[in-house]
């Protein structure tokens, strides 16, 4: 993994791909204050727990998730062919964004989460 800084790299997903790793537990919201705060946490930890290694999963084949404290590295052939950090994961960083993803020969993809 290079340690340059790559410019921000916009990627989408369509609905039917979010909705078929839905998680039913979501926390309940005013849509403001703590609520809120604590329902952008659930989703980002959903995003690098759930969403992303199953992703990356099918992206990479057969590979294996090594979980770390702040996210996880995905592994095939005893390399690491993708990471991905979850900067917020102690403690909110006021960065511009929330998780780093980098997958072997691909830009960096910095994802920032929202609730509207």
């Amino acid at each position: 993994m290079s340690s340059q800084v790559d410019e921000p790299t916009l990627q989408t997903y369509d609905s039917a791909t979010i909705e078929s790793h839905a998680e039913p537990s979501v926390p309940s919201a005013d849509g403001r204050g703590k609520n809120a705060y604590e329902i952008g946490t659930w989703g980002e930890g959903w995003v690098v727990k759930k969403y992303l290694p199953t992703i990356l999963q099918e992206e990479f084949g057969s590979s294996v998730i090594r979980h770390l404290p702040s996210g996880f590295e995905l592994l095939a052939g005893g390399s690491v062919v993708a990471r991905v950090t979850w900067l917020n994961w102690s403690c909110e960083q006021r960065l511009p964004y929330d998780i780093v993803v980098e997958r072997q020969s691909s830009p960096r993809l910095f994802v920032e989460g929202e609730v509207y």
